[in-house]
């Protein structure tokens, strides 16, 4: 079983770009992540430019075969649905005219992410914050739930994220 989420980014003109994530959705686990390696404007951007994400952190590819080692350090990638790959009208990044239009977004998830990023200058390479929302009970609205700085998910002595950026030129191939 999957706890699906939808991560954005508010852009400057106050729209929301967003992907779907497939798998742990939950803060512990995507909130968590999100908030520890993609905390500039630029990551964000970045992650979301390559489209749906089946998991935002694997140790493996759609083959099932472990990333490699790094000195002695376990390989964690985005697994992108682009990868397997799949058509790019399916999967392509979503625009919202606004952030209530970002929350109608249906994706049965039970959490969205919304990435604000810095104002001013040097917000590109300046840090911004992230927001989850429950989504689990429309009725009750979208309450805001805390993002953790830790996580049971992630040893850093054992484990080492890389960015996989590297399809963003495959993602380029797949909209001509």
């Amino acid at each position: 079983m999957s706890t699906r989420s939808v991560i954005g980014i508010l852009n400057e003109d106050q729209t929301v770009t967003s992907v779907y994530s497939h798998y742990d959705g939950y803060p512990e686990h995507n909130g968590y992540f999100l908030k520890k390696f993609f905390d500039t404007t630029e990551k964000v951007q970045n992650l979301i430019s390559n489209g749906d994400i089946s998991s935002l952190v694997s140790s493996q590819n759609w083959q099932r075969e472990k990333h490699p080692m790094i000195n002695n350090k376990q390989v964690l990638k985005t697994l992108y649905y682009v990868d397997r790959p799949e058509a790019w009208e399916n999967i392509k990044p979503q625009k919202h005219s606004n952030q209530t239009e970002f929350f109608s977004r249906d994706c049965c998830d039970e959490f969205k992410y919304l990435f604000i990023p810095p104002v001013g200058a040097w917000k590109y390479s300046s840090k911004g914050f992230w927001k989850c929302y429950d989504t689990t009970n429309p009725t009750k609205g979208c309450p805001s739930v805390k993002i953790p700085d830790t996580s049971n998910y992630f040893d850093d002595t054992k484990q080492l994220f890389v960015y996989g950026f590297s399809k963003v030129s495959r993602v380029k191939e797949l909209a001509q």
